[in-house]
């Protein structure tokens, strides 16, 4: 990683320090450098704006689809755009796994603020998905804003901050969707909303708890959407519900799966998205080298 940081810091022109390094592959693999050090002056000369996909594209492995998603807002009367692109399909939560998004954003924003739009966005989207609860050894999302739309620099949150929070969210929510509607095997993609608990913390651990479910994953994926299921991963997490006042409702639209849960305890409110677990998940997973 230093290495690389190195050769493509001295290609650029820039500070070494300036350069992130994601990267992804079969765990205990040295990581081909070389071919990374051999590829990179042709790389840096290919350099374009208009070469966006290409860069999407580049990062898929398992992935069947690009994800790339952008918005556009105006700040201070000026246009700014945030877009970014992202990889993953399997191995996905907790805390992103195996996935890799790159946003940028050509605001003039303060890396304070940058940092905590980033972090509040992340927690709703890309810490809010799963496809199989596999942990990996490689997950990264960057934020990166070179100022170039002139606006009034954000240096404080404020209506303009909240606009935008809000882009950066619909970004990330975007790509995080997408790596689950293209998880490994995927054929249908479940949102699961449990309202009703007694904070936010404890509404997730409960959705993930149900995303997480074999026994969910695979009722669904043979259109045998079982409630017993769900109170049953509801009730594993040890959180004190009653069965009267549990509530479960089920949603089919297509591919897309609806499941609420009220769990009767409180107010708050969750959403974890997931999606089903399919033979063609073993298959890709068997072969995967």
């Amino acid at each position: 990683a230093r290495k690389m940081t190195e050769i493509t810091g001295e290609a650029l022109g820039v500070d070494p320090r300036e350069v992130l390094v994601m990267s992804t592959g079969i765990i205990g693999r040295p990581f081909p450098y070389e071919k990374i050090r051999e590829a990179l002056p042709g790389l840096v000369k290919g350099l374009s704006p208009a070469k966006g996909g290409h860069f999407a594209k580049a990062i898929m492995t398992t992935d069947l689809k690009m994800k790339q998603a952008a918005v556009r807002l105006t700040l201070g009367g000026k246009t700014v755009t945030i877009g970014g692109c992202a990889k993953g399909s399997g191995m996905i939560e907790p805390n992103m796994a195996t996935m890799l998004s790159c946003i940028t954003t050509d605001a003039a924003v303060s890396p304070k603020l940058l940092k905590e739009a980033l972090k509040e966005a992340v927690e709703e989207s890309f810490n809010s998905i799963t496809v199989d609860g596999c942990m990996s050894t490689n997950d990264m999302v960057c934020l990166l804003a070179n100022g170039e739309a002139g606006n009034r620099p954000l240096s404080r949150k404020d209506g303009e901050y909240d606009l935008f929070l809000e882009g950066v969210k619909a970004v990330c929510l975007k790509l995080a969707k997408d790596i689950v509607l293209d998880g490994e095997g995927a054929e249908r993609f479940f949102e699961i909303l449990i309202s009703g608990a007694r904070s936010v913390p404890e509404a997730r651990r409960v959705a993930k708890q149900v995303a997480n479910s074999n026994l969910v994953k695979t009722a669904d994926y043979t259109d045998n959407p079982n409630w017993g299921r769900v109170a049953a991963a509801i009730g594993a997490t040890g959180i004190p519900v009653k069965e009267e006042n549990l509530k479960i409702q089920f949603s089919v639209q297509g591919r897309k799966v609806l499941i609420k849960a009220d769990l009767g305890l409180g107010k708050a409110v969750a959403t974890v998205y997931t999606c089903d677990l399919t033979h063609a998940y073993i298959d890709i997973n068997g072969r995967y080298n």
